[in-house]
């Protein structure tokens, strides 16, 4: 009887196996056509390759350039693949679309003509697209304008940890759990203390620039995302929830 039994489970399994395989391969199901990203172009990229390497007449006005950074080495290139320029930074650099600037001997630099704009003081780093520097100890924060002048100077209490700019709007959270608002000329539009942790640090931050409002990752041993928004004379909570 087991005998018998066992023999029929085999034989069973047997044909299941075999019938599977007759209608994966002789019976295929056309999938649903999918999505994928596709490489329009693809250039390679050789740090102090020379700016023009297509020959891009030097000439060509801001904004058609797109930058790039990946380690050392930056560069601009145009939407249909052409590279402007390519190089590298041993001491690092920070780029936007207009400007860059070098991180060992801070200065600002044209994208267009390469030429020096500007000395800067700090660690320069752009957000935005507005061009800022933050003071060795974190305290302290410089905004610029387009050509290198000083807009303004901010001094935080504490070190920051997470920053997030508008430009109309910059806003800094701190190592200490503090979160403070910039205005556009310097003020201070807000100060808020979002607590509620053991160890209440600011880890992310980011600024609507349809909105204004703020949200932020804050704190550790319970970590909460909180949204603030403008209301009344300062900013208020929006919402908060505790994050897993």
């Amino acid at each position: 009887m087991d005998d018998r039994a066992h023999g029929g489970f085999a034989l069973t399994f047997l044909l299941t196996s075999v019938s599977v395989l007759v209608y994966f391969f002789l019976f295929p199901y056309p999938l649903d056509t999918e999505l994928a990203a596709l490489p329009r172009w693809a250039v390679r990229i050789v740090p102090g390759g020379g700016r023009s390497q297509s020959g891009v007449p030097a000439g060509v006005p801001d904004g058609t350039r797109i930058a790039f950074s990946s380690g050392s080495s930056y560069g601009y290139f145009s939407s249909d693949g052409t590279v402007f320029f390519a190089d590298s930074a041993q001491g690092g650099v920070t780029v936007s679309d207009n400007a860059y600037a070098l991180l060992d001997e801070p200065a600002l630099y044209s994208a267009t003509s390469r030429s020096r704009i500007a000395a800067l003081s700090g660690i320069p780093f752009f957000a935005h697209d507005e061009l800022f520097s933050a003071a060795a100890d974190g305290t302290a924060l410089l905004a610029y304008g387009p050509d290198g002048s000083r807009r303004w100077s901010y001094q935080f209490p504490a070190p920051l940890s997470a920053f997030g700019s508008t430009g109309a709007l910059s806003v800094g959270g701190t190592v200490d759990g503090l979160i403070e608002g910039v205005s556009a000329d310097g003020r201070q539009l807000f100060s808020f203390a979002p607590g509620g942790s053991r160890l209440q640090v600011i880890l992310g931050l980011a600024v609507s620039p349809l909105t204004g409002r703020v949200a932020a990752i804050s704190g550790l041993d319970r970590q909460r995302l909180v949204v603030l928004g403008p209301g009344g004379a300062s900013y208020r909570v929006d919402s908060h929830r505790y994050l897993d």
